[in-house]
């Protein structure tokens, strides 16, 4: 987060997968509302706002396709504009660059900017000088060396003024300048060989903070002549800020916000959100929910706030929620149920014997299903099943086999078709889990990301080595059709949503690294949805309500996910999507010759798509006409192209949007 004033201010969200567009947005009243700004922040390290239409940014070139470490960005012409490369070395297979522009900082007088050579270190390629600091007097057209030395990786700086700055590397090493960066003298030194200072701020010339990636706090109040140590109680294996307010009053953003009130002595973490993750969710209506992870937790409002409803000591596994009163949740080998929703719970066994329960599922308020349960001393894996409302539940084993493996989800098409999908293949019952046919999957292995819709046609995403592989029916099991994602990633959860405007189902599929799969019945690609985290995400719930569809996407570090689809026909299943102005990362991605590039937009109105070279020159273009409101796709044949990076460039009204793309031939 970078401010110009008290006022405005900016920020970048990192993206989830390689591809998607960090998300960049502004605000204008201190912070209380924020809205996007369409300006190109993908393989951003680091940001620098020069003024409100002016800013500069570092790429991440050591483990990117990108030639500049550093560009500048001017409204004006809505392009970045290179204007520094680092040096480069040629490590068997291409040219790599030596490291990267890891931070900036706007001096009164000029732009620091410090850079890090660890890739050429890593390889061999140099010894020494793996730290240095650019500087450039005309607001970032021009950079030169400030100072190079050091055969250590750092990591963070801060200047207090225009000549006194501290440097923080590995081994938790802390340098300092007095002549504004010209030269450095060691302050402070540990060999620790797993740590290093990820954060500086220096309130003044005596005052001197720093925070760890072990969450050790090193803080001076004479200039450095003497240190102190405390420990906050928390490691920050991400990016973590400190930042003192005055000598008393001090903050650590991370995992936590933590705050000291004594200097740095001691600190505390300011609880003011939940900590932990959503395995499951399920919602009621568009504003009732629920959740499981350690705890039980509850929604009044579509999931904007959530508070502990139940506190639980071991991990729940299942939840359904009947309606916005009654809720059943499982955890090992507890039930427990609530008809007030979620303002008292009872708990009891169903038997003594019982060892763990993997989840719970209802058709209706009288049948329901207790899904691979297991029980002390006993290979064999048992559903139970209620017509009573859970008054009563009698045992079913599967088909007297032992060693079922383990199925994560139970589904309910209808009062004659219960479905599961695990290692051995997929499942259906159709008798309310009394019995089970199998039909064997050869190709794969299964886990908790399917869904069907009725008795023939349904999803899957194949998991271990075949992470990049989905599959449809259309007739119940019998015949198999392969779609493939755009890359591998362990799939977690998958709904059906229903069908498009063109009568054609939608399929969203959530996994790990934030990463959220959109496919469309009949195509053979899916396309990646952008979610601006990397937390896993392990749960899909979905709510009707009018001519809407609420869907949420639930995870690690309580992510959650939420978006509206607009329902066109009020008999059909689904969905005609509530669209935004999108412009999707082309597939595939690098390219020879031909790649795909999608766009929608959400109004009629005139649409540009052009291809530029890496000088910004204009090579051709794709669309030029009006177009109505949807999603378009559109090919780039670039056999008379040469090899390189390329961008593209939509705009459509006051929309724009430019991505990255690499031709390899």
């Amino acid at each position: 987060i970078k401010f110009l004033d008290d006022k405005t201010g900016y920020a970048i969200s990192p993206h989830s997968v390689i591809g998607d567009t960090m998300h960049f947005v502004v605000t204008i009243d201190g912070g209380f509302n924020w809205s996007s700004l369409y300006i190109n922040m993908s393989a951003a390290i680091d940001f620098l706002p020069l003024s409100s239409t002016e800013f500069l940014k570092s790429n991440e070139v050591s483990n990117a396709w990108l030639d500049f470490a550093i560009e500048r960005y001017n409204s004006s012409s809505g392009n970045w504009q290179p204007v520094y490369d680092i040096p480069k070395y040629w490590n068997g297979c291409l040219f790599a660059a030596y490291g990267d522009i890891i931070q900036f900082q706007n001096l009164s007088d000029k732009i620091i900017a410090l850079g890090s050579s660890h890739s050429a270190q890593n390889a061999g390629i140099i010894s020494d000088s793996v730290s240095f600091f650019l500087q450039s007097f005309d607001k970032g057209f021009t950079w030169d060396t400030l100072w190079c030395g050091l055969p250590i990786i750092p990591h963070s700086f801060h200047f207090t003024n225009d000549r006194v700055g501290w440097l923080g590397l590995e081994h938790n090493k802390l340098y300092k300048t007095t002549d504004g960066g010209i030269s450095w003298v060691e302050q402070y030194s540990e060999q620790f060989p797993n740590d290093y200072i990820q954060s500086i701020h220096s309130l003044d010339a005596n005052h001197i903070y720093t925070v760890t990636k072990n969450g050790k706090v090193i803080y001076s109040n004479d200039g450095g002549e003497n240190w102190q140590i405390s420990n906050v109680g928390d490691q920050f294996p991400t990016v973590s800020k400190i930042f003192f307010l005055n000598e008393n009053n001090g903050f650590i953003a991370g995992n936590d916000l933590w705050k000291t009130t004594n200097g740095g002595a001691s600190w505390f973490r300011n609880r003011t959100s939940l900590r932990g993750k959503f395995w499951k969710i399920d919602f009621a209506d568009e504003n009732n929910g629920m959740a499981i992870g350690e705890h039980i937790y509850k929604t009044t409002d579509g999931g904007y706030t959530w508070t502990i409803s139940k506190e639980g000591n071991s991990q729940f596994s299942g939840i359904d929620m009947l309606d916005n009163l009654n809720v059943w949740v499982v955890g090992y080998g507890s039930i427990y149920k609530t008809n007030d929703g979620g303002n008292s719970w009872s708990a009891f066994k169903v038997d003594d014997k019982i060892q763990y329960m993997r989840g719970i599922k209802f058709l209706d308020h009288n049948i329901g299903v207790l899904y691979e349960v297991t029980e002390t001393l006993n290979d064999t894996t048992y559903n139970y099943v209620t017509t009573d409302g859970g008054l009563s539940w009698k045992k079913y084993p599967i088909n007297n086999q032992q060693f079922i493996s383990s199925y994560f989800k139970l589904k309910f098409t209808d009062n004659s078709n219960l479905w599961f999908v695990n290692q051995q293949g997929v499942w259906l019952s159709r008798d309310t889990a009394k019995t089970w046919e199998l039909n064997p999957i050869m190709f794969g292995t299964l886990y908790s990301a399917f869904d069907f819709v009725d008795s023939l046609y349904g999803w899957f995403a194949l998991s271990d080595g075949q992470q990049k592989t989905m599959k449809y029916t259309t007739d119940g099991g019998n015949i198999w059709t392969t779609v493939n994602k755009p890359f591998s990633n362990q799939s977690m959860d998958l709904l059906i949503l229903g069908k498009d405007h063109d009568n054609k189902f939608v399929i969203l599929v959530a996994g790990y690294d934030g990463v959220l799969f959109k496919f469309y019945e009949g195509s053979s690609l899916g396309f990646v949805e952008t979610t601006f985290t990397q937390n896993a995400l392990f749960s899909i719930a979905s709510f009707q309500s009018g001519n809407q569809l609420h869907v949420w996407v639930a995870g690690e570090g309580m992510t959650l996910l939420h978006t509206t689809f607009l329902i066109t026909d009020i008999n059909d299943d689904l969905v005609k999507e509530n669209f935004s102005c999108n412009l999707v990362q082309n597939y595939p991605n690098p390219f020879n010759p031909i790649t795909t590039i999608t766009y929608q937009i959400p109004q009629i109105g005139l649409v540009t798509l052009k291809i530029y070279d890496i000088l910004g020159k204009e090579v051709t273009t794709l669309v030029n006409e009006e177009k109505q409101a949807g999603k378009y796709e559109v090919k780039f044949d670039a056999s008379s192209f040469s090899s390189g990076i390329y961008y593209y460039r939509i705009q459509s009204g006051s929309y724009f949007e430019t991505k990255k793309m690499i031709l390899l031939k």
